[in-house]
């Protein structure tokens, strides 16, 4: 908004608030215009959060959004597809699919980060086709997140709170799903599609989330319920249906996120020694060579490499005499 020349002070208000705030002159311009009011109640009443001014600014590397996408594939559009896959893919060096998963991996790593839940399961246009979250369609639930540790399931309040709980550990699904759109755009346009993609999306998030032990536990412990009782909860019918067709791909994705949080437990539990020893045996070890012996020789070897390199590190520079 700033850049844009709005004031950082700017309060958001509904567009009836922001003209009835306009000068006699500013009104002047504008009375004339047929039926203005009437579009400004309108407008007020269909935008569920309150159409606001300086709300909803943005600058986006693409007008498309994954709904515009999944229209034009719905329908068999193969032209209209491929002009949007043009259009997006010409702005980055890598591969599109590739951008968008690592990109979406860690905006999400970001939104939890500050404690932040997508709140809106009935629809995907509040995401664009360059990773970007594009509408406020989220809520601040770090309050929740707290209070649900040592809340009682009987107080009044434990229902609304563990909604909020449900939604911020399962939107790693919502978020993820998104890229079946662009997988069937590949599809039907004949684009190869990257195998690792996924992968590219869970090691992206799982690099920048922070409190990565809590978050990956809780995502796993949530990931056990059936997802069609997680969408339920979330959203109910109009959840279910902007998930039609999905479950495959859900499952999918459920199933490589379960392996990578079990690879990072292993990981976090083993010791330095440990992980250099299975890195050697994974390289390979040429069969006249003395397999342990030559193991713990390297090990040793590159443990006290590391010890130098820290010494080293650790000692002042007491510069020239």
């Amino acid at each position: 908004m700033k850049e844009l020349g709005i004031p950082i002070d700017v309060k958001n208000q509904t567009w009836s608030e922001f003209f009835s705030n306009l000068t006699l002159e500013e009104y002047d311009k504008i009375k004339d215009i047929p039926n203005l009011k009437d579009a400004i109640k309108k407008q007020d009443k269909e935008y569920e959060l309150g159409a606001t001014f300086g709300q909803s600014t943005r600058i986006l590397e693409t007008p498309f959004r994954i709904m515009d996408l999944a229209h034009f594939v719905d329908n068999k559009k193969v032209d209209a597809v491929q002009a949007i896959l043009e259009q997006v893919s010409n702005k980055y060096d890598k591969e599109y699919l590739l951008y968008y998963a690592e990109t979406m991996g860690k905006n999400l790593a970001g939104f939890m980060n500050l404690g932040l839940a997508y709140n809106n399961w009935a629809h995907r246009q509040d995401f664009s086709l360059s990773a970007e979250m594009c509408d406020d369609a989220y809520d601040d639930v770090n309050k929740n997140l707290e209070f649900s540790k040592n809340i009682d399931e009987n107080d009044e309040h434990y229902k609304y709170i563990m909604k909020d709980v449900i939604t911020y550990y399962n939107q790693i699904y919502l978020f993820a799903s998104n890229m079946k759109n662009i997988e069937d755009a590949y599809k039907i346009t004949g684009k190869e599609i990257p195998q690792n993609y996924m992968e590219k999306f869970i090691d992206s998030f799982m690099e920048n989330v922070e409190k990565k032990e809590e978050i990956l536990k809780n995502i796993n412990e949530e990931g056990k319920r059936d997802f069609d009782e997680t969408l339920d909860i979330l959203g109910g019918r109009v959840a279910k249906r902007n998930f039609e067709g999905y479950e495959e791909y859900i499952s999918k994705f459920k199933e490589l996120l379960n392996e990578k949080i079990k690879e990072n437990a292993i990981k976090k539990d083993k010791n330095p020694e440990e992980e250099i020893r299975l890195e050697i045996i994974k390289k390979g070890i040429e069969p006249e060579h003395d397999e342990v012996e030559q193991i713990d020789n390297t090990i040793s070897t590159i443990m006290r490499q590391k010890q130098q390199n820290k010494d080293e590190k650790d000692t002042p520079d007491k510069g020239e005499n």
